[in-house]
């Protein structure tokens, strides 16, 4: 029996590092597109310019979805796609998103139940609600556990300190996190929701619960929290990211 049974809907997640998307990859082991785009980085206003998240990869301008790129740039379209998976033919002519659509749509209802889309950046640049791809799974959790999970040593700690050395008590780094990844993330399930298109919140500390409301079931999950940061930096991620965190829990404290 595998970590998610099933579903009925489609195969397609949307998380991002420190939220448990490792978690996840590792139980679905080559069944899965696992973070196949990860080669491009998005603008992220508040990541210092000119450094990139993934080395190889490429870092977006303000042009985001609607940039076009070589054909090379796409190698992890298909060689992060696993066997029994539809590959996809990239036209340099269309754009990032156009792609990137083409790929989701392609394996909206995969032939292969136990196939999974596991992705990190694609909500960000809001593909989902802009093409309207229904019944993705958004698999969020807190920002400030989250925060703390994603910048430990042994992860992304060198990523971070492009930032700020100070990786637990950082204001930089929890602007970063809140005002680039946590609350675009948040804002494109919400956008998905209000447009009817039917997405699923999978709460990484409610993952049992929310899981088995929506006939998705979650094994292994075993909930634990990264809090190492002050009570000066909670306070500051709780201004950065109120607004849409409170659309998704209900308390602060989890």
């Amino acid at each position: 029996m595998s970590i998610i049974d099933r579903i009925e809907k489609s195969r397609i997640v949307a998380t991002y590092g420190g939220m448990g998307s490792t978690f996840l990859v590792k139980k679905v082991e080559n069944r899965v597109a696992k973070r196949f785009d990860n080669f491009f980085t998005p603008s992220f206003p508040n990541f210092p310019k000119g450094e990139l998240i993934t080395k190889s990869g490429i870092r977006l301008d303000e042009k985001g979805r609607d940039s076009y790129l070589d054909e090379g740039r796409y190698k992890s379209f298909n060689s992060r796609t696993p066997k029994g998976m539809e590959t996809i033919n990239v036209d340099s002519s269309l754009t990032l998103g156009e792609n990137l659509k083409s790929f989701f749509t392609s394996n909206y209802r995969c032939h292969d139940e136990k196939m999974w889309i596991v992705s990190i950046n694609s909500a960000m640049l809001n593909i989902f609600s802009h093409y309207e791809i229904k019944d993705v799974i958004f698999f969020i959790r807190h920002p400030l556990h989250s925060m703390g999970s994603y910048c430990k040593p042994g992860r992304h700690k060198t990523v971070v300190e492009l930032i700020d050395k100070n990786t637990v008590n950082s204001k930089k780094i929890v602007k970063w996190w809140a005002r680039d990844i946590w609350n675009p993330i948040a804002r494109e399930y919400l956008r998905c929701k209000e447009k009817g298109l039917d997405p699923i919140l999978i709460r990484y500390e409610y993952a049992k619960g929310d899981s088995e409301a929506h006939n998705v079931f979650w094994k292994g999950l075993k909930h634990g929290n990264r809090n190492h940061a002050s009570d000066e930096i909670s306070k500051y991620m709780l201004e950065n990211t109120k607004y849409c965190y409170f659309k998704l829990y209900d308390s602060w404290e989890v």
